[in-house]
C-alpha cells in the first residue's frame, strides 16, 4: 500500500528495503474465480477449498470443476503448498532440477531452500508425479513447513515403516487426516484433490490457531467530536466504521445519552447536551477504544420564523410597474416584519430587501409626484424621527438610510427644494460612520486581547502553540491598522511569547506510520508519511526504524535522493515511502520511526510511532 502523493517513490534497496513482486507468492488463482462455480464441490470439502480459493492457495482445474477426484502431481501439490505458506522466493537458488517447467520453478526452489521437499533425484523433481499419501505427509509435517508433531508410537498402520512414522503421526494426532482403514494408512496410495484440500486447511486453521488475536479493533471517525445542531433540525447520526487485524464488516454499536439517561435517539425537539458512544468488538473478543462524540441541540430559532413572515411580506408585494399609492399599507407592513428581525439580529440576512427598498423609493416617487410638499414632509418627517445626535446607536442606522432615499426622493423631483434638518441627516450619517469604525477598532481589540489571554503562561509555550501566537499578532496588527493609538492589554504577555517561541521553535509537521502488511503479527510492509504544516521549506535528513532500542534499519538522504525520492519538502508538502521488510518484524509498542528533519539552520528529531 502506498501513499498518494507526488512525493512518494517506491523504494528498492538491497537487503533490507524492497518492494514485494508478483513472483514473490506463487499464485495459482483467478481473481475473478467463485467457488459456487464448481459443481463437484460436496459438503465435505466446502469450507476446505473455499479457503484456498478465497486465500488465492489454489484454483480449479476448470471454471465449474475443482477436480475433487482427480489425482494430484507432485508440481501442482508444490505450488499450492508455496503458496499457503507464503515462501519468499527472492535470493532462492536454483533446484538443479530440469524437469520442472517455468509455473513451477519459483515454488520448488523455495520449498527445497525451506527443506521442505527433495527430488526423485538430484535432477528430477518428478513434477508429473503422482504425489502419495506418505509423501505429503512428510512435506507438511517439516518444521518449515506446518511442524506437525505427533507420538509415532501411537501409529499402528501396518503400511507405514520408519521412514514415515513420525510424519503420519503428526497428521494423526493434529486430525488432519485418518488411515484408508483401521490398519493401512495408505502410505503409497495417490492423493487426490479434494484430499489434499482437506490437508492444507486444516494445517492452515492449526497455525492460525496457534498465534491468536489479541488485537483489539479500531474504530474510524474522521468529523468533528462536538456537533451543533438546530432546534427542530434533521440529525443524521455520524459514520463511525471499525477496522480490525483479522476480522472484516464489524459491527459498530452505539449508544446514545441525554445527561446521563439512555435515550432512543438525539431529539432536536428538546434542546441540551446528548453523549453518542460508539463501540466495536471483534470476533476475538477484543474490544475497541470507545468513541464518545458530544452533541448540543440548540435552543428553539426565534429568528428564522421571523425572517420567514417578513420574507414572505415582501414576496406579497406588488411589481414595480404595479405599484400604486394604495399599497403603502403593505409596504409599512413589510417594513415592520423587517424591522422586527433586526430586533432580534440586525445582521440577519433577509431575501428580497432589494425588492422592499426600490418598492419604497418608488412608493415616494409616486406620492412626490401627486405633491413635492408631501415628498418634502416625508423626507422632513424621516429626519425628526431620527434620535439626537448624543443618542443615535447603529441600530438606527436603517432609519437614517431611509431618511436619506427621502431626501434624495426629493432632490430628484427638485434638486433646489429645501428641506428642514438636512444638516442634522449629514451629521446622523457621520455618527453612524463613526460608530461603525469605533465598533469596528473595539471588536478588534477584544479580539486581540482574548488571543492573547488565551496564550499559556511563558513557561509553559510549546512548540504546539506557534500557530496561536501568530495569529495573536495578526490579530494585534488588524486592530492597530484601524488605529495605531489603540491600547491593547497583554501586548508585553504576546511580545514575550513571541521570543520564547523564537527559542523553542520547531517546524510543525504532521506523522502517520502503521504496518501495511502484517502476517500471523509480524510486520512485512510499512508505510510512513509526514506533511509540513509549517511555512518553511524542510529537508529530510534520516529515517530511522527501532524497536525498541534496537535500530531496524536507516536511510539518509543521500539514499532516499538515490531512488528518487524527494527530501526536500515545501510548506505544506508531503513526504512518504512504503517499505517491505524481507525479514519481518514483530508488532510491539515500542515500534517506531524517528526522523531527522533540518530546516536549514537547524536539526530537529521526531518520532512516530506505529499505528495499531
Amino acid at each position: 500500500m502506498f501513499i498518494k502523493s507526488s512525493l512518494v517513490r517506491k523504494v528498492i534497496i538491497p537487503v533490507t528495503l524492497a518492494f514485494l513482486v508478483s513472483s514473490s507468492i506463487i499464485s495459482t488463482v483467478s481473481a475473478n474465480e467463485k467457488t459456487s462455480n464448481f459443481s463437484d464441490v460436496s459438503s465435505r470439502y466446502a469450507e476446505s477449498v473455499n479457503y484456498l480459493v478465497d486465500y488465492k492457495i489454489s484454483k480449479g482445474v476448470s471454471e465449474t470443476q475443482y477436480g475433487i477426484d482427480q489425482q494430484i502431481k507432485r508440481g501442482d501439490a508444490a505450488i499450492i503448498l508455496a503458496n499457503a505458506l507464503g515462501l519468499p522466493t527472492e535470493g532462492t537458488s536454483d533446484s538443479g532440477f530440469t524437469d520442472v517447467p517455468k509455473r513451477g520453478v519459483a515454488a520448488i526452489n523455495a520449498l527445497k531452500k525451506a527443506g521442505i521437499v527433495d527430488g526423485k533425484s538430484s535432477k528430477h523433481f518428478g513434477f508429473d508425479d503422482l504425489l502419495k499419501r506418505g509423501e505429503i505427509a512428510l512435506m507438511l509435517t517439516k518444521s518449515s513447513a506446518y511442524n506437525l508433531k505427533g507420538n509415532k508410537d501411537n501409529v499402528k498402520f501396518t503400511d507405514v515403516n520408519v521412514r514415515y512414522s513420525e510424519a503420519v503421526a503428526g497428521l494423526i494426532d493434529n486430525k488432519l487426516t485418518n488411515g484408508i482403514s483401521a490398519t493401512s494408512f495408505g502410505t503409497d496410495d495417490n492423493l487426490k484433490r479434494g484430499e489434499y484440500a482437506i490437508f492444507i486447511y486444516k494445517a492452515e486453521m492449526i497455525k492460525k490457531e496457534s498465534s491468536a488475536d489479541k488485537i483489539a479493533p479500531q474504530l474510524i471517525y474522521s468529523g468533528e467530536k462536538e456537533l451543533k445542531v438546530g432546534f427542530n433540525e434533521i440529525f443524521e447520526m455520524p459514520i463511525v466504521t471499525a477496522t480490525d487485524n483479522v476480522d472484516e464488516n464489524l459491527v459498530v454499536l452505539n449508544k446514545v445519552f441525554f445527561g446521563i439517561t439512555e435515550v432512543q435517539s438525539v431529539d432536536t425537539k428538546k434542546p441540551g447536551t446528548y453523549t453518542i458512544t460508539f463501540s466495536a468488538k471483534d470476533k476475538a473478543g477484543n474490544e475497541a477504544e470507545n468513541l464518545i462524540i458530544k452533541v448540543i441541540v440548540e435552543n428553539e430559532d426565534t429568528l428564522s420564523p421571523a425572517i420567514a413572515a417578513a420574507e414572505l411580506a415582501i414576496a406579497n408585494l406588488p411589481t414595480i410597474e404595479e405599484l400604486k399609492t394604495i399599497h403603502s399599507e403593505e409596504l409599512l407592513k413589510a417594513r415592520e416584519y423587517v424591522m422586527k428581525v433586526f430586533a432580534i439580529n440586525e445582521e440577519a440576512e433577509i431575501k428580497g430587501m432589494d425588492k422592499l427598498t426600490d418598492l419604497e423609493i418608488q412608493m415616494a416617487k409616486l406620492q412626490a409626484k401627486e405633491s413635492l410638499e408631501k415628498a418634502i414632509a416625508s423626507a422632513e418627517k424621516a429626519i425628526v424621527a431620527l434620535p439626537e445626535i448624543e443618542q443615535l446607536k447603529l441600530e438606527n442606522e436603517s432609519l437614517v438610510l431611509q431618511a436619506r432615499n427621502f431626501v434624495n426622493l426629493v432632490f430628484e423631483l427638485d434638486a433646489q427644494a429645501i428641506i428642514e434638518g438636512a444638516e442634522k441627516l449629514e451629521k446622523a450619517e457621520a455618527r453612524i460612520v463613526e460608530l461603525k469604525k469605533a465598533l469596528e477598532l473595539e471588536l478588534a481589540i477584544a479580539k486581540a486581547e482574548a488571543a492573547i489571554s488565551a496564550l499559556p503562561a511563558i513557561e509553559q509555550l510549546t512548540n504546539d502553540n506557534s500557530k496561536a501566537v501568530k495569529a495573536a499578532r495578526l490579530n494585534v496588527t488588524e486592530a492597530l491598522a484601524l488605529d495605531a493609538q489603540a491600547t491593547i492589554k497583554g501586548i508585553e504577555k504576546l511580545e514575550a511569547a513571541e521570543a520564547k517561541m523564537k527559542e523553542i521553535y520547531q517546524p510543525e509537521l504532521s506523522f502517520n506510520t502503521y504496518a501495511s502488511i502484517v502476517v500471523f503479527g509480524e510486520i512485512r510492509g510499512l508505510s510512513t508519511s509526514f506533511q509540513n504544516l509549517s511555512s518553511e521549506i524542510v529537508t529530510v535528513k534520516k529515517v530511522e526504524m527501532f524497536s525498541g532500542s534496537a535500530l531496524k534499519f536507516k536511510y539518509t538522504k543521500e539514499e532516499l535522493d538515490s531512488q528518487d525520492i524527494s527530501t526536500v519538502i515545501s510548506p505544506y508538502g508531503q513526504f512518504g515511502i512504503s517499505l517491505t521488510i524481507r525479514s519481518g518484524i514483530w508488532q510491539a509498542d515500542d515500534n517506531y520511526i524517528k526522523y531527522t528533519i533540518s530546516d536549514g539552520t537547524k536539526d530537529y528529531e521526531y518520532i512516530s510511532r506505529l499505528k495499531k
